[in-house]
């Protein structure tokens, strides 16, 4: 916490250890190239974000494929060889082992073992309707677009666009705060699953795409 300001940081030992086992997953390849090209990319390697005011590539959702897909193909060393597999998407959803049911203790949290987005119902059989979350990215992205570059743009002040407490009390026509923008992306995400509620929305891999 910084003041009314809620502010993230990842320090430099963090970034330092998600670069060091990314090396390591890679130190376990045969030599050839697939490990030439893995050590290629780690050279640009950066902490992975999504930009939810971006335009996206032609013919996708303002939702990543990536965070849609439950399962996702992978390269893994096989001998001398490399061959591909297919996992658990980690930033599909987060699985509980176990779940902390003395920690959220009500309903729905206690039923469900993994995190939902958009659940269509509050059962333990709920599932997560990504298509419907892209759909209501997708029907607001000019709107989340313009916000985001008004504010970033057009105002000088950045304690005017930060946080939604100062949009209330400010005199003038401030459009809207990075912290609203924030919030209507929570809500579009979560409705009624973990990204809604900010006691659990930190479960759901999305967050950190969003927050970093």
């Amino acid at each position: 916490m910084e003041g009314d300001l809620r502010i993230i940081r990842f320090t430099d030992s963090e970034k330092e250890l998600l670069y060091s086992n990314a090396q390591q997953a890679i130190s376990e390849f045969p030599v050839g190239e697939a490990k030439e090209r893995m050590y290629n990319a780690l050279s640009t390697f950066r902490m992975p974000y999504w930009d939810a005011a971006a335009v996206p590539p032609k013919d996708t959702s303002s939702f990543p494929a990536i965070v849609q897909q439950e399962t996702v193909e992978i390269e893994v060393p096989s001998g001398d060889s490399t061959t591909t597999i297919h996992v658990s998407n980690p930033l599909y959803a987060y699985h509980f082992h176990p779940l902390p049911v003395d920690d959220f203790k009500s309903v729905p949290w206690i039923l469900w073992n993994s995190t939902k987005r958009y659940p269509a119902s509050m059962a333990v059989s709920a599932k997560s309707q990504n298509d419907l979350v892209a759909e209501s990215l997708d029907s607001n992205r000019v709107n989340l677009m313009q916000q985001t570059y008004q504010m970033l743009g057009m105002q000088a002040n950045y304690l005017d666009v930060s946080n939604s407490m100062v949009e209330m009390s400010t005199e003038g026509a401030i459009p809207n705060s990075l912290e609203s923008v924030h919030d209507t992306l929570h809500n579009a995400i979560g409705r009624g699953g973990h990204m809604y509620d900010a006691a659990y929305s930190a479960f759901d891999p999305i967050f950190w795409l969003l927050h970093t």
